[in-house]
């Protein structure tokens, strides 16, 4: 439990210098290759877990939280943008609730693990990775816009 406990501290720490280092990239980089490059990323991280490298893959437990980091918060500004007042509040709570995604995919992992072993599991985080990629690199013809680099927030609602 000692051990489990010190690695989740590790792995929150990663997640939060990704989140710091992220928050700079952002300032120079468009946000949506930002976006599909972090989750390319955990693609590769994911395989080499599913590759089981001993402590490598151990590593790259950590690194996904590194790079998990810039998702969510990038999907919810690009999933708002350019949209109206009314629009925007509605597309931000359907962006909110689908978070309910964080408490089912897990279970989905469990169960994949339970059945086949845990490295088979990150199976599940590897195709939601792909998606997110796909989501990201294609965001520009969704959304018809060149992308988001250094945008000013407004401070507040």
């Amino acid at each position: 439990d000692a051990g489990a406990s010190r690695m989740q501290t590790v792995a929150y720490f990663c997640f939060f210098i990704g989140r710091v280092i992220s928050s700079a990239i952002l300032r120079k980089a468009r946000a949506h290759r930002a976006l599909g490059t972090y989750a390319l990323i955990n693609l590769a991280l994911c395989g080499l877990v599913m590759m089981k490298a001993g402590w490598l893959s151990v590593f790259a437990v950590f690194g996904t939280f590194f790079f998990m980091s810039l998702m969510f918060p990038t999907i919810f500004a690009l999933g708002i943008f350019g949209l109206g007042p009314d629009s925007k509040k509605k597309a931000s709570a359907f962006i909110v609730m689908a978070i309910t995604g964080g408490a089912l995919m897990p279970k989905i992992m469990g169960k994949l693990g339970d059945e086949y072993n845990m490295s088979i599991s990150f199976l599940m985080p590897l195709v939601c990775f792909l998606f997110i990629a796909a989501y990201g690199f294609f965001w520009p013809k969704l959304s018809q816009s060149e992308g988001l680099v250094g945008m000013k927030t407004s401070g507040g609602h």
